[in-house]
């Protein structure tokens, strides 16, 4: 059987074991760097496995699996269907293509947003169950609506690969009305994008927004305790941890508790590029 695994290796040139070996090492050391795993930097499949995968008789264990994915973008469940001779892939990516551009126009395609929302919701375990397309147009409505609103108490930001100019994540930030000067901030990246610098990056423009055009005093964000890359990620961007919120979030009938970390304006200002004048 020719199988959509098969069809893009033959596209990009991977038939052999060789060539196919280098990205597929890559991307292996890519997420194990992401999720602090050095385990998963070994990982590297024999030729045999490999022709196995090629020709569809045999499909990757867990790890493995996760390191496809991210090479291509489409769910193991795509990859091994049947693709006939003479006709192009009918699946879409489930997560597109992998720097980045904040656009701060939120115009972005919904399909992309309830994919990028659902899948990282369901991997980073951290606040949203997976929305529905009627859930994201409820969510795009109050995002134009707010960025025409006076005061203006929310911002939501599309984040989209430079290049190519496809979105790959979104971002909000929105003010707290309980301290003055405040705000808190929350983002999703489609999982291929994770662990490339699209996480800080995102960060660092949601608290350039905050504190360089807003005159902020503080910006906070919380996360799931078992988030660890998250924390990890806002540890980079100069932000502390402050504590624990017990039973903060509500999740399939069950009460999470949600770790707080935050920025002041003193601390950004201190790490901000310093500009001659």
């Amino acid at each position: 059987m020719r199988t959509l695994l098969r069809y893009l290796l033959d596209q990009r040139e991977w038939r052999d074991h060789d060539a196919f070996l280098p990205y597929f090492k890559q991307a292996a050391r890519e997420l194990a760097d992401f999720e602090g795993k050095p385990s998963l930097a070994t990982l590297a499949p024999a030729k045999a496995t490999f022709e196995a995968w090629y020709y569809g008789k045999r499909q990757p264990q867990r790890d493995a699996r996760r390191v496809l994915v991210r090479m291509f973008g489409y769910s193991i469940e795509q990859l091994w269907s049947e693709v006939l001779e003479g006709t192009t892939p009918a699946p879409v990516p489930l997560f597109g293509t992998p720097q980045t551009q904040g656009r701060t126009e939120v115009g972005m395609d919904l399909h992309e947003m309830r994919r990028t929302g659902a899948m990282a919701a369901r991997r980073a375990m951290d606040f949203a169950e997976p929305r529905s397309r009627a859930d994201v147009e409820q969510t795009v409505a109050r995002s134009i609506a707010s960025a025409t609103a006076t005061p203006r108490t929310e911002y939501a930001v599309a984040i989209a690969e430079r290049m190519s100019n496809e979105v790959i994540g979104f971002g909000r930030l929105a003010m707290d009305p309980h301290q003055q000067r405040a705000a808190t901030f929350g983002f999703a990246l489609r999982p291929n994008a994770w662990g490339m610098g699209y996480g800080i990056e995102t960060i660092e423009l949601l608290l350039g927004l905050g504190f360089e055009d807003l005159n902020l005093h503080r910006v906070w964000s919380a996360r799931s305790p078992l988030n660890e890359a998250s924390a990890r990620t806002m540890q980079k961007a100069g932000m502390v941890e402050e504590g624990r919120i017990r039973e903060h979030i509500e999740k399939g009938a069950k009460w999470r508790d949600s770790i707080v970390h935050s920025i002041l304006e003193h601390e950004w200002r201190s790490r901000a590029p310093k500009t001659n004048e």
